[in-house]
């Protein structure tokens, strides 16, 4: 039929080819950092630049995949919150023994666990795949008592922990 090349499969996944892709990442500073060196970089996907780009919405989560999988993603760098995860919280939202939360359907716990969930999701295909990865987190987080995150550092030994104070390296755009 006329007009049929212009239809959309809406259950196809929209395909784009990205070097790199910043999940909560916020301002983009990564982001900024790989264009600027001549990297192809998606969106970054943060629910600030828009309500499309929640990670919680599994859509996005999905897309991320499918792009990993299809080898149309090179590497992705994922900075979920840290706030319910913070040894600094007060009242403490979790503890290293209770790291799920002591109250874990509270809203803001659970966000910060779903977060971190999918987050550790992207970090598990990215290992398995061999596909450069970074989950960034504070060295004390409460992140890394998740039984998902040992599973993948301590387990099946494809993750590696790095610590860095970031706040050293300053911007590659001061002069």
């Amino acid at each position: 039929m006329p007009g049929d090349a212009d239809v959309v499969d809406p259950e196809r996944p929209r395909a784009h080819r990205f070097h790199f892709i910043e999940v909560c990442g916020g301002s983009g500073k990564v982001s900024r950092a790989m264009a600027d060196r001549g990297w192809v970089v998606g969106p970054v996907l943060d629910l600030d630049s828009s309500q499309f780009y929640n990670l919680r919405s599994l859509k996005v989560l999905s897309w991320l995949l499918h792009l990993l999988e299809e080898g149309l993603l090179d590497s992705v760098a994922v900075e979920p919150p840290c706030t319910t995860f913070s040894p600094a919280q007060h009242p403490a939202s979790r503890s290293y023994v209770c790291p799920r939360g002591h109250n874990p359907l509270e809203p803001r716990t659970l966000e910060g666990t779903e977060l971190a969930l999918r987050a550790l999701t992207l970090i598990f295909f990215c290992a398995q795949a061999s596909i450069p990865a970074l989950l960034e987190q504070p060295r004390r987080t409460k992140m890394r008592a998740l039984a998902e995150w040992k599973f993948l550092v301590e387990v099946i030994k494809r993750a590696y922990e790095v610590w860095l104070a970031s706040c050293a390296y300053g911007s590659p755009h001061k002069k």
